[in-house]
Order: C-alpha cells, then sequence, then structure tokens
C-alpha cells in the first residue's frame, strides 16, 4: 500500500533555498539512515553476496549467482552485511565488478543504488514547494450549464480570436525583438568604439578603464533588479518553461513584471561583455506575452478583456498560447520561423502539445513575428526601401547578405569527410557533458557562498568586471596581423582618409573595414584577438564562421586565436550561466562550437597534407566545420536534435550540410547521453521539481514502472470533504493539510467534524466518490461569497439566465495566477464569525467524472494517462470486478456520429418543449430544464426551479469583500 511521498521529507522545507543542496536541513542525515535501513533485507543480499565474491578465489569467475535462497537467514545476513560495512550503507554493497542481476532477481532490476536513494532524498526535499497544473478541460454542472447554451457564433468567433491572437504574438514579438536589439546594438556599438578611439588616441589606460568600468555599471544595472526584486527573472527560463508546460506551477513566472525585469537585464548584460546570449531569454521573454495576449488580461494588473470568452481562460488555453509564444520569440531573435516551432516543441515541451492546429498557429506566429523584424529593421537601417524593393536583409548569423555570401558555394563536403564530422560529434558530446558537469559544481558552490542576495549582487558584479579585465588583457597581448592583400574585395570595405604622421598635409585614403579591428596595430594591420574579444558572442560567431568566405580567404583567425576565444567562452559560460542576470547559453555555445569547427578543419588540413592530398587539403571548407561545430557543441550540452539542426540550417544558411549536421548531431546527443545529463534536465533534477519527461525518452524509467502496480507509488491519506461542508470544516481542512485537491465523497447524512480521511487500512474512501475540487477554487469560493448557504438552504441553484451563469463561470476563473500561503491566510482571516457556521455547496463547482484507475493497474498506464491528458490528480479505485453500462469505441467519438446524436437529443427536445408548450408552459422555462443536456428533466438531474423553503436561484454573487 502506497504513502504520502510526505514521508521522504525532513526538517523545514521552507529553509530549502531554489538550487540549494537538501542535505542542509538538520533531519536530512537521520532520515537517510531511516530510508536506508527500510532497504535492509536488499542491502543484506547485496553484502552477501560481495563478501562471497571478495572471499572467492582469484581465477572464480565474479558472475557467479548467488540466489535468493542462499542469502541465508535474516539475522545472518545481517552479520554479513555488519562484517562487510553495508550496514546502513548501501553503495558499499555495490563493488565495481558486482551487478544487480547477481543477487535480484530480474523483476527487481532498478532498485535503487545508495547515490541514487540519496538523490532521491535530497530531489523530495525540494519538491514539496511545487504544484501540479491541472489541463484536463474543467467538467463542473456550472460550466457544463454556460457551455450548453454557447451558440454556433460564440465557437466560431473563438476560433478566429485564436488566429488573431497568434498573429497578434507573432506582431508583438517582432516589435520587442526589434525595439531590444537595437538598444543593445547601440550600447554595444558605444562601447567598442569609444574603446577603440581611445586606443588609437594613444590612451590607453583611459580605454582600459572605459571598458572594464562601463562592463561593471551595465552588470550592476542587469543584477539589481533581478537579485533584490525578481529572481524568477534569471538565466535563460528554458528549463523553467520546460517545468511550466510539464504541468507545473511556478510562482511569477508568467507576470508582467518578470517581462520587465529580464528585458532590462538582457538589455544590460549582453553589452555588458558578460559570456552570455539573447536566444534564452527570448524563450521566456515569449511566453509571458503568449500568455498575456492569449489570457487578453493581467491578474497582476486586474484587468481582463475577455469577457463572453470563458475558454480563453482555462490552464490548457493558456499553455497553447504561452507555447505560441516561445516559438515566436526564439523565431524572432533568430530569424529562423521553422526553427523556432521546433524548440518549442521538441525542447520545451515534454510531449506533444495540443494538435496540428496548434502547430500551425504557433507557424503564423513565427512568421507574423519573423516579418515584422526583418521589415522594421530594413526600414531602420536603408530608410529609403520602397513597397517594390527587393529584401536586403541577411541572416541571424550570417555576416553578408545571402546575395553577397553565394552559401551554395561556401558549404560544399566530401562523402568520405562525414567520418570526421562523426568523430566531431563525439568529441563535441563529450565537451557538452563535462560542461554540464563542472557547471553544476560551479552552480552548488554559487548557492552556498552567494546565497543571499546582495552576496549574488557582488557576485555578477565582479563576473562582469573580471570578463572585461580579461578580455582587454588578451587583447593588448594580441600580435598584429597584416590586412589581406585583397582587403578590397571585402564587403564592408570603405576608403578612409588618414593624414601623414606628423603633418597635416599628404592625407592618404587607406582600406579600413569593421571587422578587422586595429587597436594598438599600426596602420595596414589588425589585431586578431580584439577582433574577437571586445564584441559579444553573437558577433563573434559570425566572425568566426564567415570572414573571409566572399573572397576564398579561410584562415582569417589564426590557432592561438581560435584555442584561446574557445576556451574564454567555454570557462567563461560555466562561471557566468547562472548568476543574478538575464542571459542563455545557445549564442555562446554555439560561438565556442565554431572556433572548436575551423580548428578541427586546420587540423585535417595538416593530415591531409602530410598523406600528400594536397587537393583534397584545399578543398577543405573551413565554414562547413565552423557551423557544424557549433551545432555539435550545442547539442552535446542541451541536447537538442531535431531543432537545433533546422535552427542551423536557417540562421547559417546552411541548407546543403543537412545529412552532415544531422550525422554530427546524432552522435553528439548519444554520447552526452552516454555520459550525462543535459543542461536544462540538470537544472531541473537540482531544483528537485517532479518533472515527467516522456513516458519512452528513458529505458529505466519504462523497465522500473512496468514492474510496479499502481497500489504500490500511490497516496493513500486522502483527505476528503461531504458535498455540502460547513465553512468551519472547509476551513479546517484547509488550514491542516498541503493538498492541492479534495475528493468529494457523498453524504451518508451525518457531518463530518473534519476532512473525511480515508478508511483506515484500507486506503480508500468508504463512500462513493462524486468528484473533487480544487483548493484554489475553494479558496476563491470563501474569497468571493460563492455557493453559500443560508439557514433553511440546501441547494445552490444556477440562473436561468445565461449571462449570468456565464460571469458566475468567469469569477471562478483564477488563471494564471494561485493562491499562495499568504493569500490564503488573507482569506481565512476575512470570514467572520457568522460566515464560519454556514454551509457551503460544493456541487456546482466540483470536477464530474474524475479520471479514476484501477489499484491493480500498471504504473505504466497510469503514467501515460497522467502525462498525456495533463491532469494534476489521478484517483484509484479498488481492485476487482465493478459494474459496467457500455463502452465507446473510436467509430463512437467521430465527428459524425456526435452530430447525429445531436440532432436526436434536439428532436426529442424541440419535441418535449412544443408537448410542455401546449399544456402552458412557455418554450422558454420548458426548455431551460434540459440546460445541462439529459434527455432527464431537470429535478431528475438536480437543477430545480425555485420552490420555495429550500432552495434560491443564483447568478453572480455579491462580492464579500472589496478588490
Amino acid at each position: 500500500m502506497g504513502l504520502s511521498t510526505d514521508r521522504f521529507v525532513g526538517g523545514d522545507v521552507s529553509q530549502i533555498g531554489r538550487g540549494a543542496s537538501a542535505r542542509e536541513s538538520s533531519s536530512f542525515k537521520d532520515l537517510e539512515e531511516k530510508i536506508l535501513s527500510q532497504f535492509s533485507p536488499y542491502i543484506s543480499a547485496a553484502a552477501s553476496q560481495a563478501s562471497s565474491l571478495g572471499a572467492s578465489a582469484p581465477g572464480k569467475s565474479a558472475r557467479s549467482v548467488r540466489s535468493r535462497d542462499d542469502a541465508g537467514s535474516p539475522a545472518s545476513s545481517a552479520r554479513e552485511a555488519s562484517a562487510t560495512g553495508c550496514a546502513g550503507n548501501l553503495g558499499s554493497c555495490f563493488p565495481n565488478r558486482l551487478r544487480e542481476r547477481d543477487f535480484l532477481p530480474s523483476h527487481l532490476h532498478g532498485a535503487p543504488t545508495k547515490r541514487s536513494t540519496k538523490l532521491a532524498l535530497e530531489m523530495f526535499q525540494n519538491m514539496q514547494v511545487y504544484d501540479s497544473q491541472n489541463y484536463e478541460p474543467s467538467d463542473s454542472k456550472v460550466d457544463r450549464s454556460a457551455a450548453l447554451n454557447l451558440p454556433r457564433s460564440h465557437y466560431y468567433w473563438s476560433n478566429v480570436y485564436r488566429w488573431l491572437l497568434a498573429l497578434a504574438i507573432g506582431v508583438t514579438m517582432g516589435l520587442v525583438t526589434f525595439c531590444m536589439l537595437n538598444i543593445m546594438n547601440l550600447l554595444i556599438t558605444a562601447r567598442t568604439g569609444t574603446t577603440e578611439r581611445l586606443v588609437r588616441a594613444g590612451n590607453t589606460p583611459g580605454a582600459i578603464a572605459f571598458f572594464v568600468c562601463l562592463a561593471g555599471v551595465l552588470g550592476l544595472a542587469a543584477t539589481l533588479p533581478v537579485a533584490l526584486l525578481n529572481p524568477i527573472a534569471g538565466g535563460s527560463g528554458i528549463a523553467e518553461m520546460k517545468v511550466y508546460l510539464n504541468g507545473i506551477h511556478v510562482p511569477g513566472l508568467l507576470r508582467l513584471s518578470t517581462f520587465a525585469t529580464k528585458a532590462f537585464s538582457l538589455c544590460c548584460s549582453i553589452p555588458s561583455g558578460m559570456v552570455l546570449g539573447t536566444a534564452g531569454p527570448y524563450v521566456h521573454l515569449g511566453a509571458i506575452v503568449g500568455g498575456g495576449l492569449g489570457s487578453l488580461g493581467s491578474n497582476q494588473f486586474k484587468f481582463k478583456l475577455n469577457k463572453g470568452h470563458v475558454d480563453f481562460q482555462s490552464k490548457f488555453a493558456h499553455r497553447s498560447f504561452v507555447t505560441i509564444g516561445i516559438a515566436a520569440g526564439i523565431a524572432t531573435i533568430f530569424t529562423a520561423p521553422i526553427g523556432g516551432v521546433l524548440i518549442a516543441f521538441e525542447d520545451c515541451g515534454s510531449f506533444y502539445l495540443g494538435s496540428t492546429k496548434m502547430f500551425w498557429q504557433c507557424f503564423l506566429a513565427t512568421c507574423s513575428g519573423v516579418f515584422v523584424n526583418q521589415l522594421l529593421n530594413l526600414t531602420l537601417e536603408h530608410g529609403d526601401i520602397t513597397f517594390f524593393d527587393t529584401t536586403k536583409d541577411h541572416r541571424a548569423f550570417g555576416l553578408y547578405t545571402d546575395l553577397e555570401a553565394m552559401y551554395s558555394n561556401v558549404y560544399k563536403f566530401s562523402w568520405w569527410e562525414v567520418i570526421s564530422f562523426a568523430v566531431m560529434g563525439v568529441v563535441a558530446g563529450l565537451a557538452g557533458s563535462l560542461f554540464v558537469y563542472l557547471h553544476m559544481v560551479v552552480h552548488k558552490t554559487r548557492w552556498r557562498w552567494f546565497g543571499v542576495p546582495w552576496k549574488r549582487v557582488i557576485e555578477a558584479l565582479a563576473v562582469a568586471v573580471v570578463t572585461a579585465g580579461v578580455a582587454m588583457a588578451i587583447t593588448s597581448l594580441s600580435p598584429c596581423s597584416p590586412l589581406p592583400d585583397n582587403i578590397a574585395d571585402y564587403p564592408m570595405t570603405r576608403n578612409t582618409t588618414v593624414a601623414a604622421p606628423g603633418s597635416g598635409q599628404n592625407a592618404t585614403e587607406v582600406p579600413r573595414n569593421p571587422n578587422f579591428n586595429r587597436l594598438w596595430c599600426p596602420e595596414g594591420s589588425y589585431s586578431s584577438f580584439g577582433t574577437l574579444f571586445l564584441n559579444p558572442a553573437g558577433i563573434s560567431l559570425k566572425e568566426v564562421t564567415h570572414l573571409g568566405e566572399t573572397v576564398d580567404s579561410q584562415d582569417q583567425f589564426s590557432t592561438v586565436a581560435l584555442v584561446a576565444y574557445m576556451l574564454f567562452i567555454y570557462i567563461g559560460l560555466i562561471l557566468t550561466y547562472g548568476s543574478a542576470v538575464s542571459g542563455g547559453t545557445m549564442v555562446p555555445l554555439l560561438a565556442a562550437g565554431s572556433c572548436y569547427g575551423r580548428l578541427c578543419a586546420k587540423a585535417m588540413k595538416q593530415i591531409l597534407l602530410s598523406m600528400g592530398q594536397e587537393s583534397a587539403a584545399n578543398g577543405l571548407s573551413y565554414s562547413t566545420y565552423a557551423v557544424i561545430g557549433a551545432a555539435s557543441l550545442q547539442s552535446g550540452a542541451s541536447r537538442m536534435t531535431m531543432s537545433i539542426a533546422v535552427l542551423v540550417l536557417e540562421t547559417f544558411g546552411a541548407l546543403e550540410l543537412t545529412i552532415p549536421l544531422m550525422i554530427t548531431i546524432f552522435f553528439a546527443k548519444a554520447v552526452g547521453d552516454l555520459t550525462g545529463t543535459g543542461l536544462y534536465d540538470a537544472y531541473i533534477a537540482l531544483k528537485g521539481v517532479p518533472y515527467l519527461p516522456e513516458d519512452e525518452i528513458s529505458y529505466e524509467q519504462k523497465m522500473i514502472s512496468e514492474k510496479l502496480d499502481v497500489q504500490e507509488v500511490m497516496t493513500s491519506n486522502l483527505v476528503c470533504l461531504p458535498p455540502v461542508p460547513t465553512i468551519g470544516q472547509v476551513v479546517q481542512v484547509l488550514k491542516t493539510c498541503k493538498h492541492n485537491a479534495f475528493p468529494v465523497l457523498e453524504s451518508e447524512g451525518e457531518e463530518e467534524e473534519e476532512g473525511d480521511r480515508g478508511a483506515a487500512g484500507a486506503g480508500f474512501p468508504e463512500r462513493n466518490m462524486l468528484g473533487y475540487i480544487f483548493r484554489e477554487q475553494l479558496l476563491n469560493m470563501l474569497d468571493k461569497g460563492i455557493g453559500f448557504l443560508e439557514d433553511g438552504e440546501t441547494h445552490y441553484d444556477l440562473s436561468d439566465s445565461h449571462e449570468e451563469v456565464l460571469a458566475l463561470v468567469e469569477d471562478m476563473k483564477v488563471i494564471p495566477v494561485k493562491r499562495d500561503a499568504g493569500g490564503q491566510a488573507e482569506v481565512i482571516g476575512s470570514l467572520s464569525m457568522e460566515e464560519v457556521g454556514l454551509r457551503i455547496d460544493l456541487r456546482p463547482f466540483m470536477q464530474l467524472d474524475p479520471c479514476i484507475i484501477s489499484s491493480t493497474a500498471n504504473v505504466a498506464k497510469a503514467y501515460r494517462l497522467f502525462q498525456k491528458m495533463g491532469l494534476s490528480h489521478l484517483y484509484v479505485a479498488p481492485p476487482g470486478p465493478r459494474p459496467i453500462i457500455g463502452v465507446i469505441t473510436r467509430k463512437d467519438l467521430t465527428f459524425e456520429n456526435c452530430q447525429l446524436q445531436l440532432g436526436e437529443r434536439a428532436s426529442y427536445e424541440m419535441s418535449r418543449a412544443a408537448s410542455l408548450s401546449s399544456g402552458g408552459l412557455s418554450r422558454r422555462k420548458a426548455s431551460s430544464s434540459f440546460r445541462l443536456g439529459s434527455e432527464e428533466s431537470g429535478e431528475e438531474k438536480g437543477v430545480r426551479e425555485p420552490q420555495g423553503g429550500g432552495q434560491r436561484t443564483r447568478g453572480i454573487p455579491q462580492r464579500r469583500r472589496s478588490e
């Protein structure tokens, strides 16, 4: 029989900070010893086998299996465990040569080791702060009554509004991206341009001081609002969005204040020179825009524009619009409409969200966002654009326009190079896993040392200053390389008039190109390090990948420069990401990967030359290797596959590299999965989030879930409510337990002093379940006086007015805000003593027909139901035969069959209404008795007309207190 997961929690969970180790809890070690002691038979079996292996002769095979019957008595097993040091220490029972099949039967394979047990216990400590979202469609009597009276026009215009909202989300993200990118570009240009002018004027100390001090000012501005006001706005937000779309509520994630904080922090962190990218935060920004526009309102600022369209307020609809916003956000920043859609579905969603129709709506949003952003950029850049001009923009990671680059001539490869690309993927997978491991070590250390907000400010400020100082130090040591002889043939080269040294006369014209920074170098040369280190990763990525490709001059950067910049980005990103600023990892990883790819191209060229293959060596494309290296390192760290491949194809214009990219990414992800966890999944695991990945994503998950029954993992300590409890009973239940939903059981005619607990020993409610109601619904009813019954009333009946019922449905919606502990105390504290003695009718507002599964069902089946249907609770019924009244097949759910059934109901109700009308009743009153959609009368379904004495018909409740 399963018990609550609370048995795995020790200490005060409120003291566990975000990302902090659960081991800091004072009672954690006692809990660990208690849990490990429960595994004593398992430990003893392992100890016995370990002892026999340790005493075996050197030539004896370690694969000899000792059966459970040979393990001896429990006492002897305990002695063996004590002798081998295994008692209370599960890990010491697993020498490297001992495998679980040596001492466990196959039906127990997958039992935890000491390390996995401790990790699970730490996870449960942090898991207590998270609540589940319920994406199941609302199915209360109030919702049914409202839906039954909605006309065809409502559904038609709701469908139209969804398409218009998808378009609006895309256009809004296009505007947001245009404004933010131009603000960042202005700050970057001012910072690098002023530094170069000071250097050329001979004021080196002033240039260094300006560069470093401005980095500190921008870094401080980026971290203050995040560390002190809105910590959820820090980082990229991708892990948080994966969690939200998986069905977990993250407080404050989608607020407008979070949008403002994240946008401001990002506009300061990128120009400061910190090793961060812009892509990840745009996932979060797009989600906030999508959720806000989709809801047509804001709960934080108390306004709503969605009157009459309650379906837009459902959690499922809100999740759909958030997904559309994610796609639009990543598409506009990368100018990649297809890649944006794939990232939203593959990387942020743990399973396929919604339907093909929502996929189309995502694509509409991404295309409209990219179009608006490009149109505004063209207008700003050229100014004289007309309606009939051709496009002049270039790709997100393209240094030149498509007409100048001629990508079909640049991206080329020979079929033998596929082998080298696969090897690159293997190395990138190892490098990605190493990156994740080192970063998680740094992140855990960060939360131990810099957990206080003001310390996080100091840390981010120090990172910004040190990063700028290191960049300037490396740049000052850069060797001066001569400008290419064909510099005049490079795009963006302009002739500049320069006076002769020591004289204001005999001025000459010299070619200048913004991609070749001169800095301390004499005229006619450039600083190869300065070209990379003084710019953000997104600009340097373009130069590493594309500089020189239009003039067939590929070797613009020395091996030393590429190695130095790759390590600078790799190490800098490990230390910077996760600090209290907004920024992502995608662009820096692509930049480091492009350097890795160029280095591989240089190495391959030397190998071919040593083999005498000069023609093959000269035919290598450095840009090809740079693009493949960028995609492979990103995939090795984040585990992105198809989405990163399509994103690279769009942003680099590398359509010719489709096959090499997929092969390299496959090897990078495979090796990465074998050697570690992806970056965002590591963050989710560290925070202890009850995340449910795709059921087939892990063979271990599938193996364990197929070996367990539902009754072994379920929680049996249910807290239930009667259909019409007193308000005092509801308050007592809310205050004494942390459950997020409560089953409603049929009444036996007697009052319960507290919430009805599950039957002792059996683990199941004593009476039949009528439905269930959420904590947030109860708080909303208490707050607004909904469902209250005066003395003598037995039912809370709904009004005949459709408008009033619809307003009641809107009043019950609390999307997307959830009540926190402070809100609950405020609501309960506002109740008067007279109100506490009243009764409250839960029947019209509880969720009817909950999803129920047999206790003997397979856990794998429950997992699929829970995840695919977006449930927050799956209730368990006793085993054994039960009565059935019918069956539904695929044919019964077809549109045609449902339409015919509705026609049959319409014929019956219209004929019934005509007969009642001929008997003296009005058509309106007769038809209103069928508003719950049953062939039975309204009284038979429990929806009665007011008859005085016991019931009263109501619509919108009077607000109990002002808002």
